[in-house]
C-alpha cells in the first residue's frame, strides 16, 4: 500500500503579512461601522442635523488634520522600505517624520476637544457621543503610533554595533526623551497652578486604583528618561538635546550601573504599558459606561 503525501502549497506571503492584513481590515471595519452608525443616526433625525442648536462643524481644522495623518503615511511607508534596503539613516529620518507629524495631529485635536467641549459633551445628544467616539479612538491610535515610533528607535540604537550610525540613532532618542523629561516638569507645575476638578462618585476602590494609576504614571515620565540618562552617563556617553545643548552627566562611567539602568529602562517601558492600557480602558469605562463625564475632565481649563 503507498501512502499519498498531501503537503500544503508554499505560503507566497509572510504570516507577517497576512496578520498586519487582518489587523487593516478589523480597523477598517471598525471605523466603517462607526462611520455607518453616524449616518445611519443622522438620516434617522428629524430636524436638523447636529441637533440641538449645535453649529454645523468647520472644516478647516480637520482639513489640516487629515492632511497631517495623510503626510504621516509617506515617511511611514519610506521607514519600512529603509528598513528592508538596510538605510538605517534613512530609516531613523523616516520615523523622527512620523513622530514630529503625529504630535502635530494630536495638538490638533487637543486644541479642538477644548473648543468643542464648552459647546457639547458625549452626554449632550447622540450627535456628542458619536463624535467623541470616533475621534477619540482615532486619537488613541496615534498615541499608540507614536510610543510604538519612539520605542522603535530605541530598539534601532540598541540594536546597531558601535559606530557612528548608533550614536546618531542614540542620540536623537535621547533628545525626544529628554522633551518628554522636561513636558513632565511643565505639565507637573501646570498641575500646581491649575488644579483639576473633583472626581465624579466612585466606589472607593476605583478611587484609590485611579489615584495609583495617575501618580505611578507622572512617575514613569520621569523616570524613563532619566533612568536613559544615567544609563548613557554610565556608559560614559554625554547626552544632549539635539546637540545643541550638552547635558552634565549624572553617574560615574561603570559597566555594571549601565546595565542596571538598563534593565531598569526597559521594565519602566512595560510598565508604561501596561498602565497606558488600563488607564485608557478605565477613561473609556468612565465616559462610555457610566456616562460620569470623567474623559472631559482631563482638558485644559476644566479645574474646579
Amino acid at each position: 500500500m503507498t501512502t499519498l503525501e498531501h503537503r500544503a502549497p508554499p505560503l507566497t506571503r509572510e504570516p507577517a503579512w497576512w496578520g498586519m492584513l487582518l489587523l487593516i481590515a478589523t480597523e477598517a471595519a471598525l471605523f466603517a461601522l462607526l462611520l455607518a452608525s453616524y449616518f445611519y443616526t443622522k438620516f434617522q433625525t428629524e430636524g436638523p442635523w447636529p441637533p440641538d442648536g449645535i453649529a454645523d462643524p468647520k472644516l478647516a481644522k480637520p482639513i489640516v488634520m487629515t492632511a497631517l495623518l495623510m503626510l504621516s503615511s509617506v515617511p511611514a511607508y519610506l521607514a519600512e522600505r529603509n528598513a528592508r534596503r538596510g538605510d538605517q539613516r534613512g530609516l531613523v529620518l523616516a520615523l523622527l517624520a512620523t513622530l514630529l507629524l503625529g504630535s502635530a495631529f494630536l495638538a490638533l485635536q487637543i486644541w479642538e476637544y477644548t473648543e468643542k467641549a464648552d459647546l457639547f459633551t458625549p452626554r449632550t445628544n447622540a450627535y456628542g457621543s458619536l463624535f467623541y467616539t470616533i475621534t477619540g479612538l482615532h486619537g488613541s491610535h496615534v498615541i499608540v503610533g507614536l510610543l510604538i515610533v519612539q520605542v522603535t528607535l530605541g530598539n534601532i540604537a540598541d540594536s546597531l554595533p558601535l559606530g557612528l550610525d548608533k550614536l546618531a540613532v542614540l542620540a536623537r532618542h535621547k533628545s525626544f526623551g529628554i522633551t518628554i523629561l522636561g513636558l513632565a516638569f511643565i505639565r507637573l507645575a501646570w498641575r500646581g497652578f491649575d488644579r483639576p476638578p473633583p472626581l465624579p462618585p466612585m466606589p472607593r476602590w476605583q478611587l484609590l486604583a485611579a489615584r495609583l494609576n495617575h501618580w505611578s504614571l507622572y512617575a514613569l515620565l520621569f523616570l524613563l528618561p532619566v533612568s536613559g540618562w544615567m544609563m548613557s552617563s554610565a556608559s560614559n556617553y554625554p547626552v544632549s538635546w539635539f546637540g545643541l545643548v550638552q547635558l552634565p552627566d549624572l553617574v560615574v562611567p561603570d559597566r555594571d550601573t549601565k546595565e542596571w539602568f538598563h534593565e531598569l529602562h526597559e521594565l519602566c517601558v512595560y510598565v508604561l504599558y501596561a498602565l497606558v492600557g488600563l488607564h485608557v480602558a478605565a477613561a473609556l469605562k468612565h465616559q462610555f459606561f457610566d456616562r460620569d463625564g470623567l474623559l472631559l475632565r482631563m482638558l485644559p481649563g476644566r479645574g474646579p
